[in-house]
């Protein structure tokens, strides 16, 4: 086994952004791995932001959402699969990260409550979307995939307010 990280190009370091994540199968893979994640890391030296590390805020197909590689237990149902939009909300103010699917939202981000790192923020310079997955290297082509939407016109949901689009500034 593998693991294949890939991390959006545009960094933030101020503000409060939206991206959506279209999760899907690749080849003859029946599900999403269960180490597969999408959230978002931060850098805290100009070197590590582009390194694979369990560092940031993150959730898996089953639920799990891990800070800094510690397993949280937020309110509601972070749990997602193949064909499911994962919405996304950072502020690198608070360091609070809302992830939402297919238009519900598991806390509410324009009031800043229920985030799913509450008590546990992200502190870093910078920070970037990631999606990370476990790849079996003896299957290649199977597995999970997502395509990032970070741009207004490919978004199928609305930002919450006062959050913008992670690429559209």
């Amino acid at each position: 086994m593998g693991v294949a990280v890939v991390f959006s190009i545009q960094s933030r370091s101020t503000g409060a952004y939206y991206a959506e994540m279209e999760m899907a199968l690749v080849g003859e893979a029946a599900e999403l791995d269960a180490g597969t994640t999408v959230g978002v890391t931060y850098q805290t030296a100009p070197s590590d932001i582009n390194s694979p590390s369990d560092e940031g805020v993150g959730v898996q197909p089953i639920g799990t959402v891990l800070a800094d590689s510690i397993e949280v237990t937020p309110t509601g149902d972070f749990s997602y699969a193949a064909g499911d939009t994962v919405m996304i909300a950072f502020d690198a103010a608070t360091g609070l990260a809302w992830f939402g699917k297919n238009g519900t939202w598991n806390g509410d981000p324009a009031a800043g409550t229920g985030a799913a790192n509450d008590g546990a923020p992200i502190v870093g310079t910078s920070y970037k979307l990631f999606f990370k997955t476990d790849i079996n290297v003896y299957t290649a082509g199977d597995g999970a995939s997502a395509l990032l939407n970070a741009r207004t016109a490919q978004q199928t949901y609305a930002a919450p307010t006062g959050f913008d689009p992670w690429e559209d500034s």
